[in-house]
């Protein structure tokens, strides 16, 4: 939902349709490491099985997974970072920088608020495991 509005609002500053659907299709589907996580972890592949536990609709087919045990590859800082630097030195990957920089803020303000135990870099991540 708020990557729809998003990708509108640029679209109305930027008036490039397809610059809009590359900042609003990134900002959407950078959440794909959630199902990939499950296919891996709940070993189901059924999206619709995923979709309802991701979205907390409790199923015994797939169990409880604690995100915080893992490192969600397009949920984290370094991602993000070489993102925008890639986009720095590519231009076109502006949209896409941009809407995958949204997308995680959004989500950090969202795990922040409610104290969810979260891994946001890939670094820390691998210290704090070998330590």
């Amino acid at each position: 939902m708020i990557s729809t509005l998003l990708g509108i609002v640029y679209f109305v500053v930027t008036k490039n349709i397809v610059y809009s659907f590359l900042f609003f299709s990134f900002g959407f589907f950078i959440d794909i490491d959630h199902y990939i996580l499950y296919l891996i972890v709940g070993k189901n592949m059924n999206f619709f099985d995923i979709y309802r536990r991701f979205h907390g609709i409790k199923n015994k087919i797939i169990p409880d997974l604690d995100e915080d045990k893992y490192v969600l590859p397009f949920h984290n800082f370094e991602f993000v970072l070489a993102l925008v630097v890639l986009s720095y030195v590519y231009p076109p990957l502006v949209p896409v920088a941009l809407g995958v920089l949204l997308h995680f803020a959004i989500d950090v303000l969202y795990v922040r608020k409610f104290r969810i135990k979260h891994y946001y870099s890939a670094i820390y991540y691998a210290v704090s495991k070998l330590t």
